[in-house]
Order: C-alpha cells, then structure tokens, then sequence
C-alpha cells in the first residue's frame, strides 16, 4: 500500500512538474479561493478581538446610567421593565406613567419642548446624581468613582446640523466640517477606565487649559486639515476656539456614536458650558468598581432593576453579550462569503482536471495496460488533485495575509474602531484543510471518466476520446460531493443544517445558472450577425462550440458581478434619489420644519427680514379623518362602507390615506406627478382657496372607487367638517420629492391649527449660518440644508456599503482567475488550431485578436447576466417606492458591463498573447 502510494505521490509530482502553467493556473485558482477563507476568517477574529477587548473601556466604566427610560408590558398591568408584550394602544399613558415615576424618584428631571423635534429632555440633575452615589453606597462593598457626560445637542439636532456646536469651520484653511456630535466632559475624571490621549500622547486631562480649548477627533481634523494651534468657529458660538489637541476616531466612535465615528466628534471641557450658553444637564453617568467581576456586576445590576425599573443602564455584560453577537453575525457572513469564493476557484480545478484528463488519456491507457485498476487510475488523479490542493492552500494562506491589510480598512470604516492585525493559526489552519478537501472533492469527478479510459487507445491514439463516465456512477460521485461539501461546510459554519441548505442551494443555482449560460451562448454563437467580418465569425463559432465549458467558467464571474452589482446597484439608486430630493423635490437649498404651527408668524418675520432670501412657500400639515364620500349620484358612502368594498378586496384601511393633509400654496412647489387619462388634473393658480382635493392613487383609492367629481367629507382637529371635490388622483410621484399624502391650496381650510408647518425657501449660501442663528432661538423649529442632507446620506450609505463591496469584489477576483484558468487551458488545448492558422499566414495580431474578441463575446455574456440579474433584483428591492424607474442607474450597470468584459480580456491577454507568438513549427512538431 505504502509502495502504491509513492507511486501515486511521484508520479503525481512530476505530472505537476511537466503540466507547468496548467499547475500555476490551478493552483492560483485554489490559492485565490483559500485566501478569500484565510484574509475573511482572520479578519472576523480581528473584529471579535476588538469588540470583546476591553469592555469596560468600551463602556467608560462597568455601568453606564443613561437618561432614556425603558419598558414592560403583560396582559394583567402595565408596568416599567424589560421584557413582555406591547399594547400600542397604551403608550401614551404608559409614557406618562414612566416619566411620572422617574421624576418622582429624584433620579431624572425633565424639561418639555426643548429638543430640536419638540420634544422633552430628561436629565440627571444634581438631586439625581446624588440619588445614585447614595444608592452605591448603599448596595456595593466596594469604593466607586462616577464620571458624567453632559449633554451639549441632543441626535436630531446632529442630524439637522441645527445645534449649537454641530458645525466647525476653520478660517484658516475655510474649510467646514459638518454633523459633529459635541462630547462635553468633566476632563479631571474622565475616562473612569483606561486613559485617552491625544496623538502626540498627551493625556486628555491635560489637554483643556482654559475653557475655549478644544479637542478634535482624527476624521474632523482630517476634514478640516486642522492642526494643534488652530482657532475653530463653531456654529452658533460667538467665541473661537483653539486646538489643544486630535485623537484618534475610536476612542469613542462605535454601535453607541455611529455619527461620531463617521463625521467625528469633539471635546470641550465643562468649563465651556458659559460659552455654548447652555445649562449643565447630565445625559449620562457612568460608574466604575474598584475591584469588579461579573458576578458582582450582575448582582449590582439585578438590584437596581428592581429598585428603578424604569430608568435604562448598560453593564459591560450587556456590552459583551451585543458585540458578541455581532462578532459571531460578522464572521457567519465572512465565513460564509469566503466558502463561496472558495468554491467559485474550484470551478478552475474542474477545468483544470477535465483538460489533465483529455490530455493524458494515452498515458492512462498504458498504465492501464500495465496492470492499473480503474479504481487506481482514478486515485491517482485523486492523489494529484489533492496535492495541488495542500500546495495552492499554502499558497493561498500567505496571499490571504495580504489581503487582511487590504479588506480591514473597510471593516474598520463600518465598525468604527481599529482593528490591529494578528496571525492567529485557526483561519491558516482552516484555509488549508479546506482547501485541500475541496480541491479533493471537486477533482473527483473529472478524475472518474479517466479510470474509464480502454487500454486499446495505446494502438489507436487518439486524445479527443474521452469515455463517458455513467449516469449512475456521476450521480453516486455527485451524491459524495455534496456529502462532502455539506461536512467542509457545516465544520466551518457549525451548523449542519445551514450548511446543508447552502450547499443544494448553490448546487441547484449553479445548474440553473449553467443552463441559462448555455443558452445565451449557444443563440450567440448560432444566431449573433457576423457582418461580414471573418475573425468575428471564427469567434462565434469557437464560442458556440466551447459552450459548455464556457457556461462553466462564466459561473464564476456571474456569481462575483451579481454581487458586486447588487449592491454598488443599490448604493447608486439610493444616491440618485438623495440627488433628486435634493434638486428638485425641496424646491429649494433650505428646508425649515416646526411641529404645532405655532412659531409660523414668527418664521415668516424672520425670512422677511432676512437677508439673502430668494423665495420661500410655505406648507401645512394638518391631521384629518374622513368622514364620507358622496358619488356624483348623490350617493354618500360612510367610512365603514368604503372600508367594506376594500376588505372585500383584501385591502388595507382607507383611513391610512387621510390620516394627514398637505395644505400648500398652488402657484409654484406643487408635487412633480403625473395623471393618467380620467384621472383628473393637477392644482392651479385658479384653485386658490377653492374646496378641492388631490389624491394619490393606489389600490385603496381603486378599491373604494373614487373617482373625479366626488366629494371627500373630513373632520379636522378643530372637530369641524371640511368638504373638498376630488379633481385629480395622482400617480406615483416622484421618488422621495414629495410624501404621497393628499393636498389641497392654502386658504381652503379655515380654523384649523396644523400639526406642523414646513417652509421650503431658496437663500443665498452666504446669508445660511445667520439664518441658522436666528432661527435657533425658537423652541420647536429646526433647519435642514439640502446639501448637508445630501452629505449626511450619502456618508452614511459609504459607511454601510464600503465591507459588502469589498467582500463581493473577492468574488469577482475570484472569477477573473478562473476566466484566465479556462483560457490558459482552451488556448493549450488550440495550440495546433493556431499554429495551422499561423501556418497559413495570419499574423500573431490577428490571431491574438481573434482569441480576445472570443473572451469579450462571452466577458460580455457573463456580464449581461451577472449585471441583469442585479438590475431585477435591484428593481425588487425598490419596487413599493413611488417613481422607482427614475432612479435606477442604467449608465453604472453599463460601466459594470465594460468592467466584465474588461476582466475577461485582461484574463485573456495573461495567456492569448504566449500562445499566439509560439512559432508553428515548435507546436506541430510536438503536437
């Protein structure tokens, strides 16, 4: 046995030897597929290293008290808490019941109407603070230090860029860096745990020596190209600030401030709350334990819950248990996206196997004659194919190291925190071992058509005849395969039935993608025009006889460009429809928004005497519940009858579509939508003030029949009733640029106090900041501008799509390998097929023309599927939006399509162009 398996081993070596660049291109392939596994895996050890390191650092101490308040709901009473059943229809009362408790309790105190929404602000004032040291005392053994973390702005205010402090301009450079989440800290006591310093290493209790110093994070100094000794303004402060220092962005950036992470952050001191004129309200406390465990920490946080249940605090276990979570869902995925990398590459190792087997077909047959058994024959290959397996992984393993610096700048922009590399043995040992069965596995099938091989070949020579292997025998290989496969992967996933799923599921895709593969080139090879032009005939006509193999090899690249297109598909619609809010759903560079309507006659006055102000309209929204509808018959129809004729259709509720009435001005601003034939109209000048009504149109306007000329009867909030004749039911309008709510003009409703009022204006850049100022001093009303908008958006969309394309890209790398595998293989193959035609006289240009015009077809091919089958799942994906069509991006689906037939020629070049310059002579010789 031992003797055999030499045998095996030798001959399979020097096979590898003498095969040169069918080796280096199979073993590519593999290495490609391992280092998918390697750079992934190490990766998702990197990030469970990170996000389970130093959970009370991550915590700033071992619990963190915070301002929000928590819930509980049962069927017998409704109480604060954690856990049990939620009754919407009791929220409000249980909001107030909460609130009522946590102020009774002296732990928070509570302000109405001071956020940027309207809303109130719950606080600890110092009563609180001194509640909680009490508690301490009381309940732990152990000494405890507090830190606090005051509140500056609260998110909305961030978002709005509408806080004090939330935009930072630098004179210097002019530069201006926007949505900044102001952290204002006591700097002697904070952090409880570890220490923070700046770049230079100075630590940040020594960074604040007078009140206007200020410290910038990494990312904000990087925007702004600040440097220590700079003098920052920022918004809605009159005094200027001096740079004491920059540290880095995830210090404090993570799942807690994703904001923070993505536009960064700064330190003041609370020394400068006179400066942000501001009072001091603490949103946060956090408490560190002298000597802490989690048993102890559990007890402690056992007991406060019971003694205040409503108040929401965070232990470190509570951190564990999250990021753990999240480690164990990143490296799933990771895992996950690698086995599919690494199973794309062994589409390489079945050509490759396929090729070694019709080349060697004589050789077989004299080993044959010799005396091998078929079962040997196909062991050798076996033990051939498993050697280019563990050489590949190797390969691979190290390739995968590199990698790991490329792909962990992704994963550290989404996570916002650095991830230090490391080599841990696991991912090696795991890409080895996979890589080695795989390659195993997927050579098994190619290898059982060689042991089939007759020795009578040795008399009759003839490298085309290839034995076919059975129908039953390739289904019980096939059957071992997927046994195989569904083992490899269930010891990484660590779940058999997941794994099971993944592996029939890829199998039963592959084979209907392979299908489709064929089909495609087969019509293009058969029925593509020529046009005359002889090299693009040769070309159709190797395609459509190579078909098959090419189906299989274009597996890969489908698979890679569907991803990589789905998403940056996906990214792009979603950046068009910012885009288009931007340009022309607002109607203008600044958006003003105040909830109840009070405040307009004080907007108005403001924008009369601002400076800059271009135009401005101004809408309501008002909140109504239809009462009846009467035909043009004279027929009226309750609310409940038109809520029949729906259910009847297994539709929703009309009341959804009244619920909120846009009343706007009709000149200018109106919704960019469309009516179809008997439809109706759009508002006019003419219906100033009139009684009359546009509705969006769907399938509860369809199902009640509403049609033009009926009246719509609502109750507004003022318990009155307001008639209104329906003149037009509108189409989907455009996406995102105007909420689907039905409008009617100004002046049509009298009385009736709005929900909120919008102001939509155009104002020159210069006169926004004064704008912003003024406007801040009214409780209740906030301001978007349109470009920030556009900003924020799209960083946070950078933000979530920068690890998915990066990790899909690995696919597609994936599958440029492969491509140049099958054409290395194909070219070897047409050796004689060139030669003769050299021989004849066509130049090397041509025919290496005519080889990268054959991998442009099917690059094209490919891409036509790969991107189409992005197009429709992105047009799934966006289907329910209003106006979808507008915004999916045919010209970076055109750019992906160039893209794959660029790859597909650039693999092609690594081989056509050896192949085309080999003289006739050396090849016929040898062939």
């Amino acid at each position: 046995m031992i003797e055999k398996f030499k045998f095996y081993i030798n001959h399979s070596m020097n096979d590898l030897r003498v095969n040169g660049q069918r080796t280096l291109f199979a073993l590519l392939c593999i290495a490609v597929g391992v280092a998918a596994i390697v750079s992934l895996q190490t990766l998702g050890v990197m990030i469970q290293d990170t996000l389970t390191g130093n959970l009370r650092e991550t915590n700033k101490g071992d619990i963190q008290f915070d301002n929000d308040l928590r819930f509980v709901f049962n069927s017998e009473n409704i109480r604060p808490g954690r856990d049990g059943d939620f009754n919407f229809e009791e929220f409000e009362s249980l909001g107030e019941l909460v609130e009522k408790q946590a102020v009774d309790s002296g732990l928070l105190e509570i302000i109405e109407g001071t956020t940027v929404f309207g809303q109130s602000t719950r606080y600890f004032g110092e009563r609180g603070r001194e509640i909680l040291a009490q508690w301490a005392e009381e309940n732990i053994s152990q000494a405890v230090k507090f830190t606090y973390g005051y509140q500056v702005v609260d998110i909305a205010a961030i978002f709005t860029n509408f806080g004090v402090g939330t935009i930072g301009e630098l004179p210097r450079t002019n530069l201006r860096a926007t949505n900044l989440t102001p952290i204002m800290i006591d700097s002697q006591t904070y952090p409880l745990v570890g220490e923070i310093r700046a770049n230079d290493g100075t630590l940040l209790s020594d960074l604040f020596p007078t009140p206007n110093s200020i410290v910038l994070s990494d990312n904000v100094a990087r925007n702004l190209r600040a440097e220590v000794g700079d003098s920052i303004r920022l918004s809605g402060i009159e005094d200027e600030f001096t740079v004491t220092g920059i540290v880095p962005t995830e210090v404090e950036a993570g799942f807690d401030s994703v904001l923070a992470g993505i536009f960064g952050f700064y330190y003041v001191d609370t020394s400068a709350i006179p400066l942000f004129g501001i009072e001091e309200r603490v949103e946060k406390v956090y408490m560190a334990l002298e000597n802490p465990n989690d048993e102890l920490i559990a007890q402690i946080a056992e007991q406060f819950e019971k003694d205040y249940p409503f108040l929401t605090f965070t232990t470190t276990l509570d951190v564990a248990e999250r990021n753990q979570f999240v480690s164990d869902l990143l490296d799933q995925l990771l895992t996950v996206m690698g086995l599919v990398s690494l199973l794309l590459g062994s589409i390489g190792i079945v050509n490759t196997m396929q090729v070694v087997v019709r080349r060697r077909t004589l050789e077989v047959a004299v080993l044959k004659t010799i005396g091998l058994q078929a079962n040997q024959v196909t062991m050798l290959f076996l033990v051939q194919a498993f050697i280019m397996g563990v050489i590949g992984s190797l390969f691979g393993i190290v390739l995968g190291w590199g990698l790991t610096f490329v792909i962990k700048g992704s994963a550290e922009t989404l996570l916002g925190q650095t991830l230090p590399f490391r080599i841990t043995p696991e991912p090696a040992i795991t890409g080895l071992i996979v890589g080695a069965l795989v390659t195993t596995v997927f050579g098994f099938l190619p290898t059982l058509s060689a042991g089939q091989v007759r020795p009578g070949i040795v008399l009759r020579p003839n490298d085309d005849i290839i034995p076919r292997t059975g129908l039953l025998r390739s289904l019980g290989a096939l059957l071992i395969v997927i046994i195989a496969l569904t083992i490899i992967a269930g010891g990484i996933l660590g779940n058999p039935g997941l794994a099971f799923g993944v592996v029939i599921g890829t199998f039963f895709m592959a084979g209907f993608f392979y299908l489709v593969l064929q089909l495609l080139l087969w019509l293009t090879g058969k029925f593509f025009p020529a046009f005359g032009w002889i090299d693009l005939r040769l070309s159709l006509k190797a395609v459509l006889v190579g078909r098959r193999r090419g189906a299989f090899t274009l597996l890969a690249l489908v698979v890679g460009v569907f991803s990589l297109s789905l998403v940056t598909l996906l990214a792009d619609s979603a950046n068009r429809a910012i885009n288009q809010l931007v340009s022309t759903g607002l109607g203008g560079n600044v958006l003003i928004q105040t909830f109840g309507g009070g405040s307009t006659d004080t907007i108005q006055t403001i924008l009369d005497e601002q400076e800059g102000v271009n135009n401005y309209t101004l809408t309501r929204l008002h909140q109504m519940d239809l009462v009846s509808v009467t035909k043009s018959d004279g027929t009226i129809l309750t609310k409940d009858e038109i809520n029949g004729m729906i259910m009847q259709n297994n539709g929703t509720l009309i009341d959804g579509i009244f619920t909120q009435i846009t009343e706007r001005d009709v000149t200018n601003n109106l919704p960019e939508v469309t009516f179809n034939a008997g439809n109706g109209r759009q508002l006019n000048a003419d219906d100033a003030g009139q009684a009359v009504i546009v509705i969006p149109r769907d399938s509860r306007t369809d199902s009640a029949n509403l049609q033009i000329g009926d009246v719509i009867t609502l109750r507004a909030n003022n318990n009155r009733e307001y008639s209104f004749t329906l003149v037009g039911l509108s189409e989907a309008p455009t996406v995102i640029t105007q909420p689907p709510t039905p409008y009617i003009p100004t002046g049509s409703v009298e009385g009736v106090q709005p929900f909120s009022v919008g102001v939509v204006l155009n104002i020159n850049e210069d006169n926004i900041p004064e704008l912003r100022n003024a406007l801040s001093k009214i409780p209740g009303v906030f301001m978007i501008e349109a470009r920030f908008l556009n900003i924020f958006i799209n960083a946070i969309l950078g933000q979530l799509t920068a690890m998915p394309i990066l990790v899909t890209a690995l696919s597609l790398i994936v599958g440029g390998v492969v491509i140049a595998n099958s054409v290395a293989l194909a070219t070897i193959e047409r050796r004689k097929e060139i030669a003769v035609m050299k021989t004849v006289g066509v130049q090397r240009e041509r025919v290496l023309g005519m080889l990268l015009l054959e991998n442009a077809i099917m690059g094209f091919i490919g891409g036509l599927l790969g991107v189409g089958l992005g197009l429709i799942g992105l047009a799934i994906s966006i289907s329910q939006l209003p106006g979808a069509g507008s915004i999916i991006p045919y010209g970076t689906a055109f750019l992906l399509m160039l893209m794959c037939v660029g790859i597909a020629l650039v693999a092609a070049m690594t081989t056509a162009w050896g192949a085309s310059g080999e003289k006739p002579l050396n090849v016929l010789r040898y062939e």
